[in-house]
């Protein structure tokens, strides 16, 4: 689901962790809650920095702010099991939703794992950066309000992530 956006996969796993959980048909809302449970009992953040309202984050009632993103990425260790899973499953520069992406950045011998995110007036990336000889470093970039073209914005995303590696 994060390489190339799968949309309805990412709606089947939210209702299936909902059936997991509670032992019925799984729904939504319940599915909603679990993940939201997990986020703030791994992060212990404040509950108004994250709603979840679908799986696939097409609904315009999903929010989460950055730094809320940021944290949970970080919250993997990137050279345990699950973290590794988690950072292969996500897109890189050339494939999947990055196929696109980063064309023009030096990226200093880094590795971008990311996804992408994108409605109407809404720009996301967030992923990690990996090193070889330096600790990963996790990047969530989210532009609201985006007037027109989203082009700018991803340009932006990728000087950032660029100054990261860089820096």
């Amino acid at each position: 689901c994060n390489t190339d956006s799968h949309n309805l996969y990412s709606e089947a796993l939210l209702k299936r962790i909902s059936a997991a959980t509670t032992g019925q048909s799984g729904t939504f809302d319940e599915g909603a809650k679990v993940v939201e449970a997990a986020i703030f009992q791994r992060l212990g953040v404040n509950r108004s920095t994250l709603t979840v309202a679908d799986g696939s984050g097409m609904s315009r009632d999903n929010k989460i702010n950055p730094q809320t993103l940021a944290k949970w990425l970080a919250s993997f260790d990137v050279e345990d099991p699950v973290g590794k899973r988690l950072v292969k499953s996500l897109a890189t520069p050339g494939y999947g939703t990055l196929d696109n992406r980063f064309k023009k950045t030096n990226l200093n011998g880094s590795t971008v794992h990311a996804k992408s995110g994108y409605l109407r007036g809404v720009c996301a990336l967030s992923g990690f950066i990996l090193f070889e000889n330096k600790k990963p470093t996790v990047f969530c970039i989210i532009a609201n309000g985006v007037k027109g073209t989203v082009r700018g914005v991803k340009k932006m995303q990728e000087e950032i992530v660029e100054a990261a590696i860089n820096n």
